[in-house]
């Protein structure tokens, strides 16, 4: 129940949901700038340069982590399914973005093709 109340952000209305994810990402990307400034890598998740990668990475999170808790207390606890229902629901949101996101790399990369010009791993060409 712990780990169910510790992830609950995923469960909230949408812009709540979007606002916490930003929240926390926004330290995430604050360690990764320290860890940037000590010349260290950082993991993706922590790279701001890899902002774009949000989305699919909430997916994941959500797929990977929230679901199987959210799923497993509505089995234990029927009332907490209304968790389920919201997670879904975000991951939906968050998949449409994931998806955009595919798009608009896709395109790029056709562009790119087209124009003889390279594009970078994140789909933005290289001038």
């Amino acid at each position: 129940m712990m780990t169910g109340a510790d992830l609950c952000a995923s469960t909230k209305p949408w812009h709540y949901q979007r606002e916490t994810v930003q929240v926390i990402f926004e330290e995430f990307y604050s360690q990764g700038d320290e860890e940037r400034d000590q010349g260290i890598t950082p993991i993706a998740m922590m790279d701001r340069t890899k902002a774009d990668q949000l989305p699919e990475s909430q997916v994941g999170f959500i797929v990977g982590i929230c679901l199987p808790c959210y799923e497993l207390l509505a089995q234990i606890i029927p009332a907490s399914k209304p968790m389920v229902d919201g997670a879904l629901s975000n991951l939906s949101k968050w998949q449409e973005l994931a998806d955009a996101n595919k798009k608009i790399k896709e395109k790029a990369t056709m562009e790119s093709n087209k124009n003889n010009r390279k594009v970078d791993k994140n789909g933005n060409l290289k001038l």
